[in-house]
């Protein structure tokens, strides 16, 4: 190395702390330790960058501490707060998370938001609610403190206020994984429908929101409609025909049944689908040739035997009505036989 180049090297300044938690941003933590070792700190300095260092090692309890140090030293700095907070939730003590932010401004937006997630993993949605409320309503610009107003009453099965909450966003601004992370919540909610009707006009062309309706409709005892929502997501390109199918055999809808069964992907799922369609549909023979590919469960055996018996081809129905002899449908099996006189 010539005397130049070692004069350049001597001459690099130790990294300061911002350009520390650059380092830490971008994953660089080795180099960030190092310049640690070398740069003249102060305390308050030294404890935040090793809580941003534990933080980004996956050490949230070391993180936790090392903010609530940096704080002791400097308690009137907000982002400091936090970080604290932040740290807290992450591991898993946010009891605590109250006490890191008592003196901010509970109406400021990020505050809220740790706050109401503290307060929701503490089990009181209440006070969870009521600090996005808060801030929501000082806030009317901040989207984010909507969107998890909307997501929190969803959780807590709150129908009307999940509704007045979406109705302050456009659908671009609720968007469709809010949208579709709410259908998820109220799927199994029989007095959803209404709300996921909303919905899924706003993106009408979204298959796996389309789809989601498909299953509230279903919670909900309305199979026609579940066929029909499960159908448009099938057209939208989702998985989605064999519900569809399902629901349309379930409504009695057996035409609609047969034509969305043709799309199920898989051979057996769709053969399956399609000799109970068939069967419950009356179509007695077609029935009978859709089993022959088929290994049928002892339900679709006694349904196979009582196609026979309705076409009055009685050896046939008779062996497979015997043939259920120890299955959860030989008694209804015997039956088939006594009235068939065997």
């Amino acid at each position: 190395m010539n005397v130049f180049a070692l004069l350049l090297l001597l001459s690099v300044a130790p990294m300061s702390p911002a350009d520390i938690e650059r380092s830490i941003d971008d994953g660089d933590v080795e180099e960030a330790k190092a310049a640690m070792a070398d740069a003249d700190l102060s305390p308050v300095a030294r404890a935040t960058l090793r809580g941003r260092l534990a933080l980004a090692e996956d050490r949230p309890t070391d993180a936790a501490a090392q903010f609530e140090e940096a704080v002791r030293l400097a308690p009137e700095h907000a982002p400091l707060r936090l970080l604290w907070a932040h740290a807290l939730l992450r591991a898993d003590q946010p009891q605590g998370v109250r006490g890191a932010l008592k003196t901010l401004d509970s109406k400021d937006p990020a505050v809220a938001r740790l706050r109401a997630a503290a307060e929701e993993a503490n089990g009181d949605s209440a006070a969870a609610y009521a600090a996005l409320e808060g801030a929501a309503r000082a806030n009317p610009q901040d989207l984010e403190l909507k969107r998890q107003l909307v997501l929190l009453c969803a959780r807590e099965g709150l129908l009307e206020p999940t509704r007045a909450w979406i109705e302050t966003l456009t659908p671009k601004q609720l968007g469709r994984v809010m949208a579709l992370a709410v259908l998820q919540e109220i799927r199994s909610d029989a007095h959803a429908l209404p709300l996921a009707r909303q919905l899924a006009s706003a993106f009408p062309s979204d298959a796996d929101v389309q789809a989601q309706l498909g299953w509230v409709a279903s919670s909900a005892g309305a199979t026609s409609e579940a066929s029909r929502a499960f159908a448009r997501a099938v057209s939208l390109g989702a998985d989605e025909a064999y519900a569809a199918a399902e629901h349309a055999r379930a409504a009695g809808l057996h035409r609609d049944a047969l034509r969305i069964n043709a799309r199920v992907a898989d051979d057996t799922k769709r053969a399956e689908q399609r000799f109970d369609i068939l069967f419950e549909s009356g179509k007695l023979a077609r029935a009978i040739a859709a089993a022959e590919a088929l290994r049928l469960s002892p339900r679709r055996r006694y349904n196979l035997a009582y196609a026979h018996y309705g076409l009055q081809q009685f050896a046939e129905a008779s062996a497979q009505a015997r043939s259920l002899s120890g299955t959860d449908y030989a008694a209804r099996a015997q039956t088939l036989l006594r009235a068939m006189g065997r």
